[in-house]
Protein backbone atom coordinates (compact mmCIF):
# COMPACT_ATOMS: atom_id res chain seq x y z
CA UNK A 1 0.00 0.00 0.00
CA UNK A 2 1.40 3.35 -1.03
CA UNK A 3 0.53 6.41 1.12
CA UNK A 4 1.34 9.80 -0.34
CA UNK A 5 3.16 12.45 1.65
CA UNK A 6 0.10 14.70 1.29
CA UNK A 7 -2.23 12.09 2.78
CA UNK A 8 0.15 11.56 5.70
CA UNK A 9 0.37 15.33 6.25
CA UNK A 10 -3.43 15.66 6.18
CA UNK A 11 -3.81 12.88 8.75
CA UNK A 12 -1.22 14.44 11.05
CA UNK A 13 -2.81 17.88 10.74
CA UNK A 14 -6.28 16.54 11.52
CA UNK A 15 -4.95 14.93 14.71
CA UNK A 16 -3.27 18.10 16.02
CA UNK A 17 -6.30 19.80 17.59
CA UNK A 18 -7.20 16.64 19.50
CA UNK A 19 -3.66 16.36 20.83
CA UNK A 20 -3.58 20.03 21.81
CA UNK A 21 -6.85 19.67 23.75
CA UNK A 22 -5.58 16.58 25.51
CA UNK A 23 -2.55 18.52 26.75
CA UNK A 24 -4.68 21.08 28.60
CA UNK A 25 -5.08 24.43 26.91
CA UNK A 26 -7.31 26.02 29.56
CA UNK A 27 -6.73 29.75 30.04
CA UNK A 28 -6.04 30.19 33.77
CA UNK A 29 -6.70 33.93 33.94
CA UNK A 30 -10.09 35.59 33.74
CA UNK A 31 -13.21 36.67 35.58
CA UNK A 32 -15.32 34.02 37.29
CA UNK A 33 -18.47 34.75 39.23
CA UNK A 34 -22.12 34.95 39.97
CA UNK A 35 -22.06 38.25 41.91
CA UNK A 36 -25.24 40.15 41.02
CA UNK A 37 -27.80 42.67 42.22
CA UNK A 38 -31.26 41.43 43.21
CA UNK A 39 -33.52 44.37 42.44
CA UNK A 40 -36.59 43.07 44.31
CA UNK A 41 -34.63 42.74 47.56
CA UNK A 42 -32.08 45.49 46.97
CA UNK A 43 -29.31 42.99 47.77
CA UNK A 44 -25.96 42.11 46.22
CA UNK A 45 -25.31 38.37 46.41
CA UNK A 46 -22.80 35.90 45.04
CA UNK A 47 -19.06 35.60 44.58
CA UNK A 48 -16.53 36.97 42.10
CA UNK A 49 -12.95 35.79 41.57
CA UNK A 50 -10.61 37.53 39.13
CA UNK A 51 -7.41 35.61 38.37
CA UNK A 52 -4.50 37.50 36.82
CA UNK A 53 -0.88 36.72 36.11
CA UNK A 54 1.96 39.05 37.10
CA UNK A 55 5.74 38.93 36.85
CA UNK A 56 5.85 37.26 40.26
CA UNK A 57 3.04 34.72 39.73
CA UNK A 58 -0.72 34.63 39.96
CA UNK A 59 -2.94 37.06 41.90
CA UNK A 60 -6.61 36.79 42.84
CA UNK A 61 -9.11 39.57 43.48
CA UNK A 62 -11.94 38.12 45.57
CA UNK A 63 -15.29 39.59 46.57
CA UNK A 64 -18.51 38.13 47.85
CA UNK A 65 -21.87 39.65 48.64
CA UNK A 66 -24.31 38.53 51.29
CA UNK A 67 -26.96 41.24 51.10
CA UNK A 68 -24.34 43.89 50.46
CA UNK A 69 -20.95 43.79 48.74
CA UNK A 70 -18.24 42.53 51.07
CA UNK A 71 -14.66 43.78 51.17
CA UNK A 72 -12.38 43.17 48.19
CA UNK A 73 -9.35 41.00 48.94
CA UNK A 74 -6.29 40.83 46.69
CA UNK A 75 -4.04 37.86 47.45
CA UNK A 76 -1.26 35.76 45.92
CA UNK A 77 -2.36 32.50 44.31
CA UNK A 78 -0.71 29.30 43.09
CA UNK A 79 -1.51 27.33 39.96
CA UNK A 80 -0.55 23.66 39.68
CA UNK A 81 -1.72 22.39 36.33
CA UNK A 82 -5.30 23.64 36.13
CA UNK A 83 -5.72 23.73 39.93
CA UNK A 84 -5.94 27.09 41.72
CA UNK A 85 -5.01 27.65 45.38
CA UNK A 86 -5.24 30.81 47.47
CA UNK A 87 -5.90 31.91 51.07
CA UNK A 88 -8.08 34.83 52.09
CA UNK A 89 -7.07 36.81 55.18
CA UNK A 90 -9.37 37.09 58.22
CA UNK A 91 -11.79 39.99 58.27
CA UNK A 92 -14.86 41.00 56.36
CA UNK A 93 -17.33 38.13 56.18
CA UNK A 94 -15.06 35.61 57.96
CA UNK A 95 -13.04 36.25 61.11
CA UNK A 96 -10.59 33.44 60.26
CA UNK A 97 -8.40 32.79 57.18
CA UNK A 98 -10.13 30.74 54.47
CA UNK A 99 -8.33 28.58 51.91
CA UNK A 100 -9.61 27.95 48.40
CA UNK A 101 -8.82 24.84 46.32
CA UNK A 102 -10.34 24.61 42.89
CA UNK A 103 -10.12 23.74 39.24
CA UNK A 104 -10.08 26.23 36.35
CA UNK A 105 -11.91 24.97 33.28
CA UNK A 106 -12.79 26.48 29.93
CA UNK A 107 -16.24 27.37 31.27
CA UNK A 108 -15.63 28.27 34.90
CA UNK A 109 -13.98 27.90 38.28
CA UNK A 110 -15.09 25.02 40.49
CA UNK A 111 -13.85 24.45 44.02
CA UNK A 112 -14.25 24.79 47.76
CA UNK A 113 -13.56 27.65 50.16
CA UNK A 114 -12.91 26.41 53.70
CA UNK A 115 -15.58 27.46 56.16
CA UNK A 116 -18.32 27.40 53.51
CA UNK A 117 -20.86 24.59 53.44
CA UNK A 118 -21.29 24.69 49.66
CA UNK A 119 -18.77 24.37 46.84
CA UNK A 120 -18.29 27.30 44.48
CA UNK A 121 -19.28 26.78 40.85
CA UNK A 122 -18.52 30.10 39.17
CA UNK A 123 -19.04 30.60 35.44
CA UNK A 124 -16.43 32.38 33.33
CA UNK A 125 -17.55 35.93 32.54
CA UNK A 126 -16.53 38.46 29.91
CA UNK A 127 -16.21 41.22 32.52
CA UNK A 128 -16.53 41.96 36.21
CA UNK A 129 -19.94 42.47 37.78
CA UNK A 130 -18.43 45.62 39.29
CA UNK A 131 -17.83 47.12 35.83
CA UNK A 132 -20.27 49.82 34.73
Amino acid sequence: MHVSVYALFALATAALPKCALAQGTVRHTGVFGDLHYVEAAGDVVGTEVIVSRTKTGYRVIYQEGVGEPGPVDTVAANMKGDSLFFTLPPGGISKTPRSFRGLVTATGLHGHLSGDANDLDLPRRARSARSP
